[in-house]
């Protein structure tokens, strides 16, 4: 019989997808098994944050940007229980630092999502609660 106490709880996370082209939006949907909701702009994603339901945030090409990427910083700020990840063209040493400024914890470079968007929707999940499983949830409402 397996011991309980080292077993962590899971926890049921929303992933929300940013990104105003629509093809490369529903890529984004697809290489997560259909599991995340998509959004055409931060201004869509906040007007539903509840703020209940830990939230893992993809942000598409399109959101590296200074206006998309401020929405996003503001966003992370006003809800602690949500992470953001951007998928940027490049992931150069300017755009990880202005990433990481605006509370995105992990950047994953165009052409490499296919292999590392599932891993860092889940190590952004595990952060939201360190003591639990990641595990996908619901869709944002």
């Amino acid at each position: 019989m397996a011991d309980q106490s080292t077993t962590k709880p899971t926890i049921r996370v929303s992933v929300a997808i940013v990104e105003a082209h629509q093809p490369t939006r529903d890529h984004l949907v697809s290489l997560l098994g259909n599991g995340g909701t998509p959004f055409g702009s931060m201004a869509d994603l906040a007007s539903r944050l509840t703020g209940n339901v830990p939230v893992v945030m993809v942000l598409g090409p399109s959101c590296n940007n200074p206006t998309d990427l401020t929405a996003a910083e503001r966003v992370v700020r006003a809800n602690s229980n949500l992470g953001a990840i951007l998928i940027a063209e490049q992931s150069d040493r300017d755009t990880l630092q202005t990433a990481l400024r605006s509370g995105i914890r992990d950047v994953i470079e165009l052409g490499n999502e296919t292999a590392e968007l599932s891993d860092a929707v889940r190590r952004v999940a595990l952060t939201l609660d360190g003591n639990a499983q990641a595990q996908p949830g619901p869709q944002v409402p």
